[in-house]
């Protein structure tokens, strides 16, 4: 191969110069449109991220709406509840008042019995037999011998018809068994009536004082025993 020319050399060498610049302008172009294009699409993401959390956000609102609504609710279904408890309470008290009025009110219309007498009224229930068939036995007594427990209730009832009565209806309850001191000055009492002892001082007060002057000789007795 000969030598190039000094002339050759010099046309591929301006050829050259006016290619370069070409070629080196279109390269820079290419680089900005993408890097535009990349710039475009990282826009366009970030649009796309911000219209995600901007729906993330209206959802979380309209979460948020909702739960409010839902404790609003429950604390309404709170505050009747509360309500309903405190009248339930009320109620409750107002009933257990009128129960024990009722009971009071059934005590009080209760008619205290000797044993004998309430003793005799049991036998006749628990055999079954209610008030109605006590009235009736009571009252088409024969000229027969009457039963002990019929006896009994004839007995009580020529001086206490009515207390029998009410005993019937209103139920009853048994008197206290008397104590020494009681029988002492039921004792007392008849013996200072019999004798007409009661001018200066009323039997009744003589009888409790004998009363007291003999539980004090017993007590007495019973420390020295």
């Amino acid at each position: 191969m000969g030598r190039m020319k000094e002339r050759d050399f010099k046309i591929l060498k301006e050829r050259s110069n006016d290619v370069t610049p070409c070629f080196f302008a279109k390269e820079a172009v290419r680089g900005l449109v993408a890097h535009a294009e990349a710039i475009e699409l990282e826009l366009k993401i970030s649009k796309e991220d911000e219209e995600e959390a901007v729906r993330r956000f209206g959802e979380a609102e309209l979460s948020i709406v909702r739960l409010n609504q839902k404790v609003d609710h429950l604390n309404r279904e709170l505050g009747e509840s509360r309500a309903d408890e405190l009248l339930a309470t009320q109620s409750a008290d107002r009933l257990s008042t009128e129960n024990d009025t009722l009971k009071a009110q059934l005590e009080a219309k209760k008619v205290v019995l000797p044993k004998e007498v309430a003793e005799a009224i049991e036998d006749y229930r628990s055999g079954g037999h209610d008030t109605d068939y006590i009235i009736r036995a009571l009252a088409s007594r024969s000229g027969g011998m009457p039963l002990p427990r019929l006896q009994t209730l004839l007995d009580y009832a020529a001086d206490h018809g009515h207390q029998l009565i009410d005993a019937l209806v209103n139920d009853f309850t048994v008197e206290e068994p008397l104590t020494t001191e009681d029988k002492l000055e039921a004792k007392f009492e008849q013996l200072l009536e019999k004798n007409n002892i009661g001018r200066v001082v009323p039997v009744r007060e003589l009888a409790i004082l004998l009363t007291l002057v003999v539980r004090g000789v017993l007590a007495e007795d019973r420390q020295e025993e």
